[in-house]
């Protein structure tokens, strides 16, 4: 999702600099008190000593069936899952949902809400400030976790259990986000290299690399990162016919390609995440975000994205590859944990951070790497997008925005913020393309909460109907916070301004998610109809494990 904005925004940073970030190390013990910890509670019977998260990035539940994961079919019957489960949350972003998993926060407590940040407390610097939050160092990232003042995964399995937390994903803002400040290894991809920025510059030995990727993150162990070129750098210069979609293909960094000595993809962080598992032998806890499933929907749509393609390359490339390859390296990594001896001590979690949709109705840009300006407007500390799709037009003309996001829902910060000019840009929202419904945030004694201005749901079926009844202000609510939108757009199901598959809203198909949990203390082959959020993830996993849950996370436990 979004990947490429960082290297559009920061296309003159040297890489150098993102390596010698690298090499950073993260004092655990530099963050806010945190609240104490007591006696240990959880379901009877023998408590896990081992934690996997897997996120399959945008995997929609149906995909299990319709691409036929083996891998994920036998999960389900080892474990239990939840029909119910939901986001949650909003926005339904990578960058927002990997840490409501970890930290078991909802986004209006997590520091940061949307792909966009509002630095109202100024807790980066600058009040009031406006920061791309995909083109975020991961300093930053790191910072606005601690200010949260909640205690994550990551921290709590140090504190109590001993050993690593390990975080692997070929999005760095997944990653970091998801291992947060206290994970002791998080390994991802690099920018791509530039002529003067390739490892071992001027050596001309690795000119080669030129338009390559390779390891990045905190303490990366030299046996991922050396030898340069070596096993986990990979040729991220092919788009594999993809030039020309709004979000194409950067070489493989999302998806397999055809060098055997430098897959990418989901193989590229299956292979990093065992070498982490054979070498570590202290590892307590490893997180996974695989990100192939959502590249390719977001070029093709994801679920409409079916058909079986006799040209190789197309082959590599679309959906049902793409999901073989996720559901292969879940298999992977369960097998090594079984040759480890330590399956039978595991929690698995197996999820995704958001679902998906196509689009019937599309009111972005078609074109090259348009997906940016389809998706974002404004000027940022970090940045500036200011080519909006036309459909923006009504909006951008009041004046009064000072940034927006749009994908499957539309969100507006307001220069001028007093509620009579909420209002007045609620209204404009309405008249926009697609959107049913339209909301402004509004304070009151140090909260904040979204009111409806208006709505017509009469595009909508009944069943489209009941779920935005039931589910969108407690979904809008979820994020209203200083630094969230001060106004929502919520557009009908099928209706996207940024790609082809996209998400992002509140509609049930992006909201939609698996959720399975297997391990010790775990009832196997169970279907629980009660509804489940990925802000239940962190609690839950505590619980079973027998740590005490922290009472600031929003979460509640699962079992």
């Amino acid at each position: 999702m979004r990947n490429q904005l960082w290297i559009r925004v920061f296309g003159k940073i040297s890489i150098f600099i993102i390596l010698l970030f690298s090499l950073s190390v993260q004092n655990p013990l530099d963050r806010p008190e945190l609240p104490a910890q007591s006696s240990v509670t959880g379901p009877e019977g023998t408590k896990p000593e081992y934690l996997v998260i897997m996120v399959l990035d945008q995997l929609r539940p149906e995909y299990v069936e319709r691409f036929d994961m083996v891998n994920l079919k036998a999960l389900l019957r080892e474990g239990t899952s939840f029909r119910n489960a939901y986001v949650g949350h909003m926005a339904s972003l990578t960058v927002v949902s990997h840490p409501v998993i970890t930290t078991g926060l909802l986004p209006k407590h997590l520091g940061w809400a949307d792909g966009a940040y509002r630095d109202d407390p100024g807790v980066l610097g600058k009040v009031g400030a406006y920061y791309f939050i995909m083109a975020f160092q991961k300093d930053q990232f790191f910072q606005l976790l601690r200010n949260s003042g909640t205690p994550s995964l990551s921290y709590l399995l140090r504190q109590y259990k001993g050993g690593k937390t390990l975080a692997v994903g070929v999005k760095p803002y997944a990653a970091y986000t998801f291992g947060g400040p206290d994970a002791d290894i998080i390994v991802t991809l690099s920018g791509q290299y530039k002529s003067s920025t390739y490892p071992g510059y001027p050596d001309p030995t690795y000119a080669y690399l030129v338009g390559w990727r390779g390891p990045v993150g905190v303490r990366v162990p030299s046996y991922i990162s050396q030898p340069i070129g070596g096993r986990f750098y990979v040729d991220s210069r092919d788009a594999y016919g993809t030039e020309g979609n709004p979000y194409p293909l950067d070489g493989n960094r999302f998806v397999p390609g055809f060098d055997k000595d430098h897959l990418g993809g989901d193989i590229w962080t299956t292979d990093v995440a065992l070498s982490l598992l054979r070498n570590e032998g202290d590892w307590r806890a490893l997180f996974v975000t695989f990100g192939g499933i959502d590249k390719t929907g977001h070029m093709f749509g994801g679920i409409t994205d079916t058909w079986s393609y006799p040209d190789p390359v197309k082959a590599m490339i679309h959906m049902p590859n793409i999901a073989r390859v996720a559901d292969a390296q879940v298999g992977r990594i369960i097998q090594e944990l079984k040759a480890q001896g330590k399956y039978e001590k595991t929690l698995l979690v197996l999820t995704t951070d958001h679902g998906s949709q196509p689009a019937d109705y599309f009111y972005g840009l078609w074109g090259n790497e348009r997906s940016y300006e389809n998706w974002h407007y404004g000027q940022a500390e970090n940045g500036s997008v200011l080519s909006p799709s036309p459909a923006l037009k009504p909006l951008i003309e009041t004046g009064n925005v000072a940034f927006s996001l749009q994908d499957s829902a539309i969100r507006v910060w307001l220069k001028d913020r007093s509620e009579p000019k909420s209002r007045e840009a609620a209204r404009v929202v309405l008249t926009l393309p697609g959107v049913i419904a339209a909301y402004y945030k509004v304070s009151q004694d140090g909260s904040y909460q979204y009111r409806l201005e208006g709505k017509d749901f009469a595009a909508l079926d009944l069943e489209q109907r009941q779920w935005f009844e039931e589910h969108a202000e407690e979904l809008l609510n979820t994020m209203a916070a200083t630094y969230s939108a001060d106004v929502v757009g919520v557009l009908k199901d099928y209706v996207n301004y940024g790609v082809m598959g996209e998400h992002g809203g509140l509609q049930e198909p992006v909201q939609r998610i698996p959720l399975i949990f297997a391990g010790p203390g775990i009832p196997r082959g169970k279907m629980v109809e009660t509804p489940a959020r990925l802000v239940d993830v962190a609690p839950t996993v505590l619980s079973v494990m027998g740590i005490q849950v922290p009472e600031k996370m929003d979460g509640r436990p699962l079992f």
